[in-house]
Formats: C-alpha cells, sequence, structure tokens
C-alpha cells in the first residue's frame, strides 16, 4: 500500500511540473521544423523531453514539457536562428 501512495505521490509531483507553452510558429514554417516524415520535430522532443503539437490550420503550437526541460529547447532554438541569420 505505501508503495502505491508513493507512485501516486511521485506522479503528482512530476504533473504539477509540466507546463504547457503556446509559441506562434507560422503554419508555413511547421513542415520546415517537422522535417521528412516528421523527424526533426521527434528528434527534438526526444533531446528535451517536451511534447510538441502542431495545428492543423493555425498558427500557435503547443509546447509541453517540465519548466526545467525549456531551458536547453529554447537555447537550440536560440543558436539554430542564430546560425540561419548568419547562414543566409
Amino acid at each position: 500500500m505505501e508503495a502505491a501512495k508513493k507512485r501516486i505521490s511521485d506522479i503528482v509531483a512530476d504533473l504539477k511540473q509540466r507546463v504547457t507553452i503556446d509559441v506562434v510558429i507560422e503554419q508555413k514554417h511547421h513542415r520546415t521544423i517537422m522535417g521528412s516524415g516528421g523527424s526533426k520535430v521527434k528528434r527534438i522532443q526526444s533531446d528535451h523531453n517536451v511534447d510538441i503539437k502542431f495545428p492543423d490550420r493555425a498558427d500557435d503550437t503547443n509546447v509541453r514539457g517540465k519548466l526545467a526541460d525549456f531551458a536547453s529547447l529554447h537555447l537550440e532554438i536560440y543558436f539554430r536562428g542564430e546560425f540561419m541569420r548568419c547562414n543566409q
């Protein structure tokens, strides 16, 4: 019984740490970010332990994960943006 209580407590603590951030990404960029067969977005989700959901016909993209994991995701996005600006 104590193991079950501990497991439930751990799940609740994990859920409390999760956040959802809405990011505006123009729909015309969704395909580029997703990659072929979703390969790019799957790698980003795996590397940063987040879930990214692109809407069918809107610009608001949902990113869900633990707040602590957003720091590494933010750094990757920032450096990719800087790299793309330097190579245009």
